[in-house]
């Protein structure tokens, strides 16, 4: 199951009275001020009763789930309502917005949690309009924790990533007056830069251990897709020069040893991928290291090594070649496990203050490889949250 650019609305349908017996137009209510909030943030509106009237339903379950966003209705306090609340709360950590009509009351279960009020007349109701907004895009942005049950219970409840098939480059410019672009490029390594039409970035990073060992050919990991993207192949496909790894081991013969500090950085060229994909480097970072009988963590700073990579595209042995463009996989978050949600953002966060910081970089572009819709949809918050970006 995966995440889906929508909210999910659990509200009544129809006309019905809160508990003090005053009527509202639920309907009204929805078409009014619910739906034309949520569209204009560019997300899916659906409501509960059009997705499964009656029973709850397993799709109703898929929906609290999947959506980015929950508004719930809690005016009259209706039991449905209130249970697919409890399950939402169960299962998402934030993005959950409660309104009510003004004047209704709630029970003491949540009289601690944020509701939004609406005045009575929907069609005036600009003020509730405008407070859904802003909730819904802080919710997204911010990541608080708007959840009483993961306010107080350490839960690590998730959702299978879905895998992005198409490559897509997302742009978000710098707001300095410069043309320089921070961004994301979705999908399988494998795919970027291929075609006459594709996005060409001069150079790929490979997240590596600090003993600088490529992964086998066909093991699943970025190293690997490197590797063998860069070795001549026959024409049945099997390497007959493995030329980037080749390549490594001789710069790592000469220091004097394969093992290196953490946060280094070793460039090679790019062997085939540079006449298949347009890649004139690969900067080889040292970000895992390996522990006996434990297996590999990330290192302690990764945003250090994402501000070294940056650091060698401008380096002197590198200023003829004028690198403008780089492409970072989500480092730490794949074999290392260390976690979208607390590594996306340091990588991020690494790379624009480089930005700030080096006006005179030859870099223009710095993107990262987002290749399933939790790491796009985390990489897209973070963005989205920084004041210095614009689409």
């Amino acid at each position: 199951m995966s995440e889906k650019n929508s909210c999910f609305v659990i509200m009544p349908y129809g006309n019905r009275l809160d508990r003090d017996g005053a009527e509202i137009d639920f309907d009204a209510v929805y078409e009014h001020l619910i739906r034309p909030t949520v569209e204009s943030l560019d997300l899916e509106c659906n409501r509960c009763d059009q997705t499964a009237a009656g029973l709850i339903h397993p799709k109703m379950f898929e929906e609290i789930l999947s959506a980015r966003v929950a508004l719930v209705d809690v005016s009259t306090l209706n039991p449905n309502v209130l249970y697919e609340l409890g399950v939402r709360h169960a299962l998402r950590p934030w993005a959950t917005i409660l309104i009510r009509r003004k004047g209704t009351s709630l029970p003491f279960n949540i009289q601690d949690v944020d509701v939004i009020e609406y005045d009575v007349d929907i069609r005036s109701a600009a003020k509730a309009r405008k407070k859904i907004s802003d909730s819904i895009q802080n919710g997204l942005a911010l990541r608080r924790i708007d959840s009483p049950v993961h306010q107080h219970l350490r839960l690590n409840i998730t959702r299978p990533p879905r895998v992005l098939e198409e490559t897509t480059v997302y742009d978000y410019t710098l707001n300095d007056g410069s043309s320089r672009k921070l961004g994301i490029i979705t999908g399988n390594l494998r795919h970027v830069g291929r075609g006459p039409d594709a996005k060409k970035i001069d150079v790929w990073v490979n997240s590596e251990n600090t003993n600088m060992q490529m992964a086998r050919f066909f093991d699943r990991s970025i190293s690997s897709v490197i590797r063998y993207g860069g070795a001549k192949k026959d024409a049945n496909g099997s390497v007959v020069e493995d030329t980037i790894y080749d390549e490594l081991k001789a710069r790592l013969a000469g220091g004097g040893g394969h093992e290196v500090q953490p946060a280094t950085v070793v460039v090679t060229g790019a062997g085939e991928l540079e006449r298949e994909c347009g890649v004139r480097r690969i900067f080889h970072v040292a970000t895992v290291r390996g522990e006996v009988g434990h297996g590999y963590s990330p290192v302690q700073d990764l945003g250090t090594c994402v501000r070294r990579a940056l650091e060698t595209a401008d380096s002197d042995e590198l200023t003829s070649e004028s690198l403008r463009s780089i492409l970072f996989p989500l480092i730490g978050t794949g074999t290392a496990r260390a976690g979208q949600e607390n590594t996306i953002p340091h990588l991020l966060n690494a790379a624009i203050s480089y930005f700030k910081s080096n006006p005179s970089s030859s870099l223009r572009e710095i993107y990262f490889l987002a290749w399933t819709d939790v790491d796009l949809e985390v990489c897209q918050s973070v963005i989205q949250a920084k004041e210095d970006l614009g689409l």
